[in-house]
């Protein structure tokens, strides 16, 4: 299974005028399936929601929280 990281468009401008909190803000990632063609202009979890994975084998559909964030 290959994994691909992307950066939206929408993200430096967010992280730079604080709508984008590291420190306070709650972050979700979501597993989608093949179908999904990455889009740099998607700014909300409904643009991809369709193509997320249905829940089962331990996944639960909605994305799963990130317990620790650090780089």
């Amino acid at each position: 299974m290959a994994v691909q990281i992307e950066v939206y468009h929408h993200t430096a401008q967010r992280l730079a005028d604080g709508s984008i909190d590291l420190d306070s803000d709650a972050f979700k990632v979501a597993l989608v399936d093949s179908s999904y063609t990455f889009d740099p202009a998607d700014t909300s979890y409904g643009d991809i929601s369709g193509c997320e994975l249905e829940t089962g084998n331990g996944y639960t559909a909605g994305g799963a929280a990130l317990a620790n964030k650090s780089v």
